[in-house]
């Protein structure tokens, strides 16, 4: 039954209700229902007016028409969609990209609704719970992999042995398979799988703004240095403590403030969407 779904924090909730617009309901619905709705009701509401391909900047939209392409940054002023992106490596015209991939997506309101299929204590312990490492092939996904781990012995025998388990009892090739344990597991272990540091409009843009409260910029591949107790910006030069800065052609502290650990909601949709397709 739903109600067996619902979280005991209130608050919890009604931030899943309000987010997919409808009352709890009593009628029975499973986990993996829960989370595919949220993710859907995500992309009504958040993926709009989409790039169509990489010829025009996504940073506003952070999204893309095409399903197999993601924004991808390449610095604080540019963003285009891509299939891939490959940080520091030259494109076609020999510039760089920071390559951090951006989503429309809000984590104040998928990761509630998410986490909201769950009783909050159910998500507690999986979070918290250690998986026993087995020594025969449940703990590993080819045959290759249970070799690799087990035929290390100088006892030439017990290579052979263990060798012949593993051959016996696991399949050639990984199947497709959740990342943990279970699917409560593996959305529980999302909320850790999407922090990354703090980026983004909320952050400062470039060495024009100071940062000395933020300690972010919005340019992930920037950072944010001190010119004195007063003053920092963000910038994507070095910084020499001592020497003069290339940002204004004065001596810096340059001690650099690192900004604090938050959701990114590009990770947290990625893992729930595994988590809902391969768990």
């Amino acid at each position: 039954m739903r109600g067996s779904l619902v979280l005991t924090s209130a608050m919890s909730v009604c931030a899943q209700d309000i987010f997919l617009k409808q009352e709890v309901s009593t009628a029975a619905v499973t986990k993996h229902s829960c989370v595919k709705k949220c993710l859907d009701t995500d992309e009504t509401k958040h993926f709009l007016k989409c790039n169509h391909d990489g010829s025009d900047d996504c940073s506003s939209s952070k999204c893309c028409e095409v399903k197999e392409a993601t924004c991808f940054m390449k610095n604080a002023y540019w963003s285009a969609c891509t299939k891939a992106c490959k940080p520091g490596v030259p494109d076609a015209t020999g510039e760089t990209w920071d390559c951090t991939a951006l989503s429309p997506s809000k984590c104040t309101t998928l990761r509630s609704c998410v986490e909201g299929c769950w009783p909050s204590s159910e998500l507690t312990a999986a979070a918290n719970a250690s998986v026993a490492t087995k020594w025969d092939c449940s703990s590993f996904e080819s045959k290759d992999e249970c070799i690799a781990a087990h035929c290390k012995t100088p006892d030439a025998t017990l290579n052979k042995m263990w060798k012949g388990i593993c051959n016996d009892n696991c399949p050639d090739a990984p199947a497709k398979k959740c990342p943990e344990a279970s699917f409560t597991k593996c959305i529980a272990s999302c909320r850790s799988k999407s922090l990354a540091p703090a980026h983004g409009d909320s952050c400062e843009h470039d060495g024009a703004t100071n940062c000395l409260k933020s300690k972010c910029c919005q340019n992930p591949s920037d950072r944010c240095y001190t010119k004195n107790p007063y003053w920092a910006a963000c910038t994507s030069k070095p910084c020499t403590k001592g020497k003069p800065n290339p940002l204004d052609g004065q001596v810096w502290d340059c001690k650099r403030l690192k900004p604090k650990k938050v959701c990114d909601p590009y990770l947290f949709r990625s893992c729930a969407t595994t988590c809902w397709s391969q768990c």
